[in-house]
């Protein structure tokens, strides 16, 4: 992730392909070396980066919202057969958490791997903002809507959770 001028801000490490084993301190939340997720920061603004397989898990994305990110931003490389995740699952982290995800793709292909493109910006609220086409590369320019710094009591899922009934990967 980088600011308007082009400084690096942060920098995530890519994890394996859907699919690919994982070693074990990465598959245990809390168990593998990482710090947990906490948001970086553009223009001022708490912005919070995952990659490809971290947005498909509703405890990472609660993370982020929970630590105060205001966006979600997601480099990825999805590929065929998982192009629910773009049209199902990015809108559904967004309304769970009231926080607008960014989810840009890759295109084309590589060897037998066909990438679906399709990246998209969704609101908040779950609406689709942006979508760019499965073929080709695009710029899509957003006027991205923030989730609110402190939202109102009852206005979110966030000020409805309800952790002292279950537990969600050690948030209580």
């Amino acid at each position: 992730m980088a600011q308007q001028r082009g400084r690096r801000l942060r920098r995530r490490g890519r994890r394996p392909r859907q699919g690919a084993p994982l070693r074990r301190s990465r598959r245990d939340p809390g168990r593998g070396r990482r710090p947990p997720l906490r948001p970086g920061s553009v223009d001022g603004v708490p912005v919070a980066t995952m990659v490809c397989y971290d947005v498909e898990f509703p405890e990472a994305v609660r993370a982020a919202a929970l630590a105060g990110a205001r966006a979600v931003l997601v480099p990825t490389a999805n590929m065929e057969p998982y192009v629910a995740v773009n049209d199902v699952v990015v809108r559904s982290r967004a309304i769970e958490n009231a926080t607008p995800v960014v989810y840009a793709n890759h295109c084309g292909s590589e060897g037998e791997t066909r990438y679906v493109g399709a990246s998209v910006v969704v609101g908040p609220d779950g609406a689709v903002l942006a979508r760019g086409g499965p073929d080709g590369e695009e710029l899509l320019v957003v006027d991205l809507p923030l989730r609110a710094a402190n939202p109102p009591d009852g206005a979110t899922y966030l000020a409805d959770r309800r952790p002292e009934i279950y537990d969600a990967g050690g948030e209580r």
